[in-house]
């Protein structure tokens, strides 16, 4: 018997999030040898950072798309085919388009109000010395 969809994507869920947790554990048992819970706590960030990134780019190269197929001859019931994900593409497009964007409306002038604002910002926080 052929698992169904829901089951095939409950087991890759269960999958995911028990290597997660396995990772955390590891992470654990390295911290407690090290005797840091600082170790634990920056390495726990940069494992979630990690699975959190895999995760998305997971989903977004990852997911099939589905399309409609033309109706078939014997039947007039349109019948759906799954494609390959063609998100590399997509996301080419999107850079140039950002690179031609920003080409075309300049970000100098902001980025120096920018730094401008940071100077200024920086020497109002840091405490003046008064004379003895």
């Amino acid at each position: 018997m052929t698992p169904t969809l829901k089951e095939d994507l409950r087991f890759w869920e269960v999958l995911a999030f028990g290597a997660y947790f396995l990772g955390l554990i590891a992470i654990g048992v390295y911290a407690f040898a090290e005797r840091e819970l600082r170790v634990f706590g920056i390495l726990s960030i940069v494992g979630t950072a990690a699975w959190l990134a895999g995760t998305v780019l997971g989903f977004l190269f990852g997911v099939p798309r589905v399309r409609a197929a033309e109706p078939v001859s014997d039947a007039d019931i349109p019948q759906t085919s799954v494609v390959p994900n063609t998100n590399l593409e997509q996301i080419s497009d999107w850079l140039t388009k950002i690179i031609v964007a920003r080409r075309w409306f300049s970000l100098d002038h902001w980025q120096m109000q920018w730094a401008d604002w940071q100077s200024r910002s920086a020497a109002a926080l840091v405490p003046r010395k008064e004379p003895a």
